[in-house]
């Protein structure tokens, strides 16, 4: 397993440790964005080591299996601790001096975060977390699955590839193995889409993403409709009050429930007041007439954190497996 471990005593260590993630982040071929993510994550919560203790330990670790490629990162240090990390983890909640982001976000930002601190010592772990691409498969056996794993360890390259169903079997399979017997069409399934917001036509492109998970996780016309209306409305707002900004839209979905999240960000001058922005009635100019208000009460689960440089709302829609 491939680690790398810094001492963090300086103001430059956080920019070696961002290095560090990126650098691995990359052969391990997370997207831009999820690079962006965990580096920014990763800078909030070395800086406040920095800050607050004085001194600590990075550690990032390679801890991919065979079905996603998996990054760990552990920050230590032995400072005085955080006194309430409950209330540090609230929504708004900021350290002086850092990115102006605050533990809640970093949490938000990445795909699995824990925090435990007392006096003396305060451990912080955080996973990103990119699956492998699999296939659906759907005409003969009725559903199957295809995961294509990146076996490199060094060159030549090496791509693993399991195609597995519980169907009926195959009556011959030497006949089957024939060329030209079998064609059998496969679909592509990308765990994530990320659209850049920049014109107003970009706002359909993410429409779009959001509907077309929909339909493959099996969401129903009505969901599919509340997810594309609140959408609409945060993209909308991107476009017209910050410039440009992402949405990234991910397939969440565990054992027991397929779950499609949205992340709509951007660098703008952020929401004055987000309290009153939640606020039944509040709405913004040329928007949908909705608000935020409207587009938190259409989706399952709804959260946003802004100041100005950086506003971040995630949204997820729920649906139980059968």
């Amino acid at each position: 397993m491939r680690h790398n471990k810094l001492e963090l005593k300086h103001p430059g260590s956080f920019m070696e440790a961002r290095q560090s993630c990126r650098k691995l982040a990359r052969e391990l071929g997370f997207s831009t964005a999820d690079q962006t993510r965990l580096v920014t994550a990763v800078s909030e919560i070395t800086r406040n080591v920095i800050v607050y203790a004085g001194e600590g330990v990075y550690t990032v670790a390679d801890d991919s299996t065979e079905n996603a490629n998996i990054i760990r990162v552990i920050i230590e240090d032995f400072g005085s601790g955080i006194v309430d990390v409950d209330k540090a983890l609230e929504p708004g909640f900021t350290t002086s001096g850092g990115l102006g982001m605050g533990l809640p976000s970093a949490k938000q930002l990445v795909h699995d975060f824990s925090i435990n601190s007392q006096p003396g010592h305060t451990i912080v772990k955080l996973k990103m977390i990119k699956p492998h691409k699999k296939v659906e498969l759907k005409q003969y056996t009725g559903e199957g699955v295809c995961t294509v794993t990146d076996k490199s360890d060094k060159e030549p390259p090496v791509i693993h590839m399991m195609v597995e169903d519980h169907g009926s079997g195959i009556d011959d399979v030497d006949k089957t193995l024939d060329p030209g017997v079998t064609n059998v069409p496969l679909k592509m399934i990308e765990p994530h889409k990320k659209v850049e917001l920049k014109h107003h036509n970009d706002i359909m492109a993410a429409r779009q993403s959001c509907r077309e998970l929909a339909r493959e996780l099996g969401f129903g016309t009505a969901d599919q409709v509340r997810l594309i209306t609140a959408v609409s409305e945060l993209t909308r707002n991107v476009i017209q009050y910050a410039g440009e900004g992402t949405c990234i839209v991910t397939d969440k979905s565990d054992k027991d429930y397929f779950i499609i999240r949205v992340v709509v960000e951007d660098h703008g001058p952020g929401i004055a007041d987000v309290g009153k922005a939640l606020e039944p009635g509040f709405t913004t100019g040329d928007s949908l007439g909705m608000g935020l208000t409207g587009a938190r009460r259409l989706v399952h689960d709804f959260s946003i954190n802004s100041q100005p440089g950086h506003t971040a709302i995630q949204l997820q829609i729920i649906r139980k497996k059968t």
